[in-house]
């Protein structure tokens, strides 16, 4: 335990205020609490994302249903080429600084990882596992709505007495 001997306890208060006073601005100000480190303010709308799901999915996505593909499956519908019709219009969207990171020779994995990135606003996710299929081991990424927790706190106490 450490004691403090002849401080002025109102130095300190004062200062502890002005210190909280000068960093709210940047611990709390609003444009800095949601920002995205990958997109500009908006996202790529729905539709575009879509537009590109549907070159390994030819379903339309609905909340309950999960849809599974492999890396097999984008190669065998070069979707890594087909994705270049796309690359202006997610250009918009994307932070100037990774259009080259994730925007240029697009490979297979670059593919899921822009499916992963423009699919997240919209709360779905990917996710992968591996999984022998024929007798070969592959991984088998999955596209699943996110659930929303639905729980209702209602403060009550419980009492087992």
């Amino acid at each position: 335990m450490v004691i403090f001997k002849d401080i002025n306890i109102s130095n300190f208060v004062l200062f502890s205020e002005e210190f909280s006073k000068s960093n709210k601005i940047l611990l709390f100000d609003k444009k800095y609490k949601n920002h995205n480190q990958l997109f500009h303010k908006n996202y790529p709308p729905f539709d575009l994302v879509i537009q590109i799901l549907n070159i390994i999915i030819q379903y339309k996505i609905h909340e309950p249903i999960y849809y599974q593909f492999t890396k097999d499956m984008i190669d065998s519908k070069n979707a890594s080429k087909k994705i270049i019709d796309f690359i202006p219009e997610l250009e918009k969207y994307y932070l100037k600084c990774k259009h080259m990171k994730y925007l240029k020779n697009i490979t297979t994995n670059k593919f899921i990882t822009i499916l992963k990135q423009i699919l997240k606003p919209y709360s779905y996710s990917i996710n992968s596992k591996e999984k022998y299929i024929y007798g070969k081991k592959q991984i088998l990424y999955t596209i699943q709505k996110k659930r929303e927790n639905n729980l209702i706190n209602y403060n009550t106490v419980i009492d087992f007495n």
